[in-house]
């Protein structure tokens, strides 16, 4: 895996998204949008540039129980509501699209939203102790219709428990909106973290 440091691209997520994805095609990425700049993680190299991109893959293999980290992320809160069309049961789980059932994501409220950060740091092989900021709602235009994903900004140190769990997570995000610079955990800014907040 690779991390690669970009100038921000001016444009709601989803430009950035259209961007990120041509310069890094046909890779399946993840970025997360900090300041003046983009962190992008990928597979391979940035294509047309290798030397901007900086091997990662050592210090994910170092992942291992008790260890840690400061990181920082921006996560979509929701869940997603699953309606049988057949019933007026209503479930919240990640749903299996079929011919008699719609979903829906509702945001978490932003009350809620720590609990929910740490719940999905729990469920994924880590326990974090970490600072929420609630972004509100991020909206980006798609053709004729707009694209509306509630934020937050997490940032902290978190404590890995199961290290393949927690791996999975690195390298593949956490949570919905990923395409749109949501659920990148950037560990590798502050390498490796040696107190608490």
């Amino acid at each position: 895996m690779y991390l690669t440091s970009l100038p921000n691209i001016v444009g709601d997520d989803y430009r950035s998204h259209q961007i990120l994805a041509a310069l890094f095609a046909p890779q399946r990425i993840l970025y997360l949008r900090k300041g003046p700049q983009v962190a992008v993680l990928s597979p391979s190299p940035l294509p047309l540039h290798p030397q901007k991109s900086h091997d990662v893959t050592d210090i994910i293999a170092a992942i291992e129980n008790d260890s840690m980290y400061h990181f920082s992320t921006r996560l979509n809160p929701s869940i997603s509501k699953r309606r049988d069309s057949s019933s007026n049961n209503e479930r919240e789980h990640a749903v299996v699209q079929t011919t008699n059932s719609w979903s829906k994501r509702e945001a978490i409220p932003p009350q809620e939203t720590s609990d929910w950060v740490k719940h999905q740091f729990d469920k994924n092989g880590a326990t974090v102790h970490c600072r929420t900021t609630w972004e509100g709602i991020r909206r980006s235009k798609k053709k004729s219709y707009e694209i509306a994903l509630a934020s937050v900004h997490v940032q902290g140190i978190v404590i890995v428990k199961d290290a393949e769990a927690f791996r999975n997570i690195v390298v593949n995000g956490l949570g919905h909106g990923k395409g749109l610079g949501f659920g990148m955990i950037d560990i590798f800014s502050s390498y490796p973290a040696t107190e608490e907040l």
